[in-house]
């Protein structure tokens, strides 16, 4: 009953972002994307540290506020001081079609409804990970999940890119986007976002990885 579907590019030969899915112990499907501070090697090598990471506290919790809090204790002790996560996990019951979430001083994700309209905003409430110990993460209340509707996640390098005149893409436009392409299959609205950014830049280039991932709720029949 979802169409899910995700994609990064590095702006460098090396990315600090990864999205990732995962299965928890209560069946539930984790849904993660993550932006490293940074660029190149340094960034890479803590994305690929927090990717490990969650896969390992996924095996055991299904409590997304807690694996984000074993995460930011474990982080912390092993993170250069000038690195940080930001972070936004979501969990997806397949049985209930509902949603729920939280950040760690992620870029805003979207629940969109089938008729365009911003159904949630998924605001982050919380510092990132490997700033401060004893940090909470909040989850927000269950969303139930409507047929049509779709989850964005992405990463600030969408929303910040800039046209040669020095205007960032922006939430408007990136929404605009989204809800003209809301029809088209969760890979296919991925891949127009990655067009449509490249093409804001040109002639220059990205200068910061793209991430984004994709939930469309389809029929339950």
């Amino acid at each position: 009953g979802f169409d899910i579907a995700g994609a990064s590019y590095p702006c460098d030969f090396a990315g600090g972002d990864f999205f990732d899915y995962f299965t928890l112990p209560d069946e539930s499907l984790g849904i993660a994307i993550v932006d490293v501070s940074g660029h190149g090697i340094a960034a890479a090598l803590l994305a690929a540290a927090t990717h490990t990471l969650l896969h390992s506290l996924a095996n055991h919790h299904t409590k997304i506020d807690e694996i984000l809090t074993i995460a930011n204790s474990v982080l912390l002790d092993e993170t250069e001081d000038d690195r940080f996560v930001t972070l936004l996990l979501g969990r997806l019951d397949p049985r209930t079609r509902s949603f729920v979430y939280s950040s760690a001083g992620h870029q805003t994700g979207y629940l969109i409804g089938h008729l365009g309209e911003v159904k949630a905003r998924l605001e982050s409430k919380a510092f990132p990970l490997s700033i401060l110990p004893d940090t909470d993460f909040p989850i927000c209340d269950p969303m139930p999940l409507k047929s049509g509707d779709v989850i964005v996640f992405l990463t600030d390098g969408i929303l910040e890119a800039r046209s040669p005149e020095g205007i960032p893409f922006g939430e408007d436009r990136m929404l605009k986007l989204i809800r003209s392409n809301r029809h088209r299959t969760a890979s296919e609205i991925v891949e127009c976002l990655y067009r449509e950014v490249n093409a804001y830049v040109q002639p220059n280039t990205a200068t910061d990885d793209i991430t984004a991932v994709i939930i469309r709720v389809e029929s339950n029949s």
